[in-house]
């Protein structure tokens, strides 16, 4: 029981913190924005490279918060038909949406840890108007999938644990 409380609060930290991160890179994503529109009107001249790091920071701004969101049930939902469903229907749908978001998650972990290590081995370049390094972007995209697929993992032992008492898990 130390133990698993103990994980429960290691993986709740890693999610606060890589969500807090990605805070940061919006706020960096802003400053480089105005910077940029400053520039571009007041001297016509515009930052360089700035289309290129803020594509690069959307993509980490996106996954670092995705554990986050599905831990606060914060993500988008579209309960036309869901909330007519008697509660054991529902139970049954959410652990059919647990799973199939697991298996969607740990793919796009997998390809996507394949696809970094592959940007890095090759030296990978956004060619803008800097050339930018792209796998420190990628690299982003495995963990986040990766802590979103152990956030599911453990909302399908929830699931599973209550089976008389059907609960939405999914979010």
């Amino acid at each position: 029981m130390k133990i698993r409380n103990f994980l429960s609060r290691l993986q709740e930290r890693a999610e606060d913190w890589l969500t807090i991160a990605g805070a940061v890179f919006i706020s960096a994503m802003m400053v480089i924005t105005a910077i940029d529109v400053t520039a571009r009107k007041a001297f016509n001249h515009p930052l360089a490279g700035s289309y290129e790091i803020i594509t690069l920071l959307f993509v980490t701004v996106v996954f670092l918060g995705l554990a986050y969101g599905q831990r606060r049930k914060a993500h988008i939902n579209v309960d036309i038909f869901y909330g007519r469903f008697p509660p054991r229907v529902r139970h049954h749908l959410d652990g059919i949406v647990l799973l199939l978001s697991l298996a969607v998650m740990v793919i796009l972990t997998w390809r996507s840890t394949i696809n970094t290590a592959e940007a890095y081995h090759i030296g990978d370049v956004i060619l803008g108007a800097i050339p930018i390094k792209t796998w420190p972007s990628r690299m982003v995209v495995p963990i986040g999938s990766g802590l979103m697929s152990l956030r599911l993992l453990v909302q399908i032992v929830e699931w599973a644990r209550h089976r008389e008492q059907p609960t939405s898990q999914t979010g």
